[in-house]
């Protein structure tokens, strides 16, 4: 039965348009305007016996089960979009819920790619929006609703200084930074590690300070203070007393204690001169039970006001370990992390 050009009838079962003898399915047209001159512009190869025929369009040999060359693939309308398995799911699942089927469509001007609900989105600016609720990424890429991971020997999170146009590959005046993380320990790294912070929450750099604006002139100016440094992880109250008849008991703070080692705790008392009241020379016990004792050395003033000031070693967390050698293989490591990690992020 030939095909009619205007439609068949009586078409069955055993009706069908294709080829035989292993040969493929072949569509020419003409080329341009000259009718004679026939171009393939599709095929279907044969099937065979390991799997089914595979169409190409603009290439003669399709190496997937639909393979297009010279052009790309356009789907419009109310419905348009690109539908894809899990490649271990057999069947079709129209609402999936675990990921069996994706799609990729627009709406609004707007990629979104699909999978019970939408999970991605790209907006024409390029901001890509990951998670629930990100249909409209604020930056160019904008995850709500879990984390950003990054993983492996060469982990971190780079991030570049935002008056620095182009990626600097070592940088030498904080031209891009990166968070990693090496031995357990989170580093921020420019060039070499400027902070670290342990699993304890020991925060290690160079110099700790803050920068405020200025009390005096906050339109104009800043003002900076630095952290006091010492060999130890300590504490310190400092308050004001009087003397009662030439005694006084200062009561700390009722976890200080607990807080405070027992050793290496220190008090200092300061005498106030007030007009041209007689001062008295001040002396002060140790510290028993959270509190300690003023007395004077003399009876000059038995009511004299003064200053003090306690300091003390934490008792919560380990002695601080001042001095240490810079161990040959972690220095070949933090090296080599400087070099190699953060330029993979």
């Amino acid at each position: 039965m030939p095909w009619e050009l205007n439609g068949n009838s009586g078409i069955g079962a055993n009706h069908f348009l294709g080829t035989r003898n292993n040969a493929a399915l072949i569509i020419k047209t003409n080329t341009d305007t000259a009718p004679a001159n026939l171009e393939e512009v599709a095929r279907v190869t044969p099937s065979s016996a390991t799997g089914r025929g595979r169409v190409g369009i603009g290439t003669a040999n399709p190496q997937r089960a639909l393979h297009v060359e010279e052009n790309g693939i356009h789907c419009g309308g109310g419905g348009s979009g690109y539908s894809f398995s899990n490649r271990e799911t057999a069947a079709f699942v129209q609402n999936p819920g675990a990921g069996e089927r994706w799609v990729w469509f627009a709406s609004a001007g707007v990629a979104r790619l699909w999978s019970g609900t939408e999970k991605l989105t790209v907006t024409p600016a390029g901001d890509v929006g990951i998670g629930i609720g990100t249909a409209n990424p604020q930056r160019r890429l904008h995850v709500e609703n879990t984390e950003i991971h990054s993983g492996g020997s060469i982990a971190g999170l780079s991030f570049g200084n935002r008056e620095t146009p182009q990626f600097v590959n070592g940088p030498g005046a904080g031209e891009r930074w990166v968070w990693y993380a090496s031995a357990g320990v989170a580093r921020l790294w420019s060039g070499n590690d400027k902070v670290t912070v342990t699993t304890a929450g020991t925060l290690t750099a160079t110099t700790k300070n803050f920068r405020i604006n200025h009390p005096l002139d906050p339109e104009r100016r800043f003002l900076i203070h630095a952290c006091l440094e010492g060999p130890e992880n300590a504490v310190y109250y400092r308050g004001q007393g009087r003397l009662e008849g030439g005694h006084a008991r200062v009561q700390l703070p009722d976890y200080f204690e607990a807080l405070a080692r027992p050793d290496g705790r220190t008090v200092i008392v300061t005498s106030c001169c007030e007009e041209n009241e007689p001062i008295s020379v001040l002396a002060a016990s140790g510290i028993v039970n959270g509190a300690f004792n003023v007395r004077a050395a003399d009876d000059r003033n038995p009511e004299q006001p003064f200053y003090w000031e306690v300091k003390a070693a934490r008792a919560d967390v380990e002695s601080l370990e001042t001095e240490e050698y810079k161990a040959e293989d972690r220095s070949a490591a933090a090296r080599g992390l400087a070099r190699v990690g953060p330029t993979g992020t």
